[in-house]
């Protein structure tokens, strides 16, 4: 065959989205055997802001949350918050966000966005769903549960000027909230 055969053309396109699906989300096979996936956002992907209407389309927003451990934390760059692993430092606040149900291919388009192979790497931690959908439940089930998280590499962001940001403060168009006693820089 040809190089001009159009069926070369879609076997080499697969095969390049094969190759990328690879290099991006290698855990591909595995999350195609589930129909949804929790999928946990500190930044602009809250429903309270508008980027999740692209990138979130058709995901079931299931509410606020938190994370179980205090083994994460929330530092801002200029345009948007990234959590961290704190290592052996104690923080007093969980970050908050939102959890979201998403399909494997939102997860994979997300694994793009988010540079899995640069700048983040995706993993699952505990976290705790805040108020449930159901009327009646809100405010009195926090269930518990794995949920997918994109955390910052160190070594991506070691030169980036960060500042350490408390939680984004529960509910619709609150904006941030700074503590004068958190530092500047780190």
């Amino acid at each position: 065959m040809s190089p001009q055969n159009p069926r070369n053309m879609v076997t080499d396109e697969i095969i390049y989205q094969l190759k990328c699906r690879e290099f991006f989300t290698p855990d591909w096979k595995k999350l195609n055997e589930g129909e949804k996936h929790l999928f946990f956002t500190d930044g602009v992907l809250r429903k309270q802001f508008n980027k999740h209407q692209y990138w979130l389309k058709d995901a079931e927003w299931l509410g606020e949350a938190i994370t179980m451990t205090p083994k994460y934390i929330q530092k801002r760059t200029v345009d948007t918050p990234i959590i961290f692993e704190c290592g052996g430092k104690s923080v007093s606040d969980n970050v908050w966000g939102d959890v979201w149900a998403v399909t494997p291919a939102q997860l994979h388009a997300l694994d793009v966005s988010y540079d899995t192979h640069q700048k983040f790497r995706r993993e699952q931690i505990f976290i705790k769903l805040m108020d449930q959908l159901a009327p009646f439940k809100q405010g009195h089930i926090h269930p518990v549960s794995n949920a997918f998280v994109y955390i910052g590499r160190e070594e991506y962001f070691e030169n980036v000027h960060m500042v350490f940001a408390s939680h984004l403060v529960s509910g619709k168009n609150k904006g941030w909230i700074w503590d004068p006693r958190v530092p500047i820089s780190y």
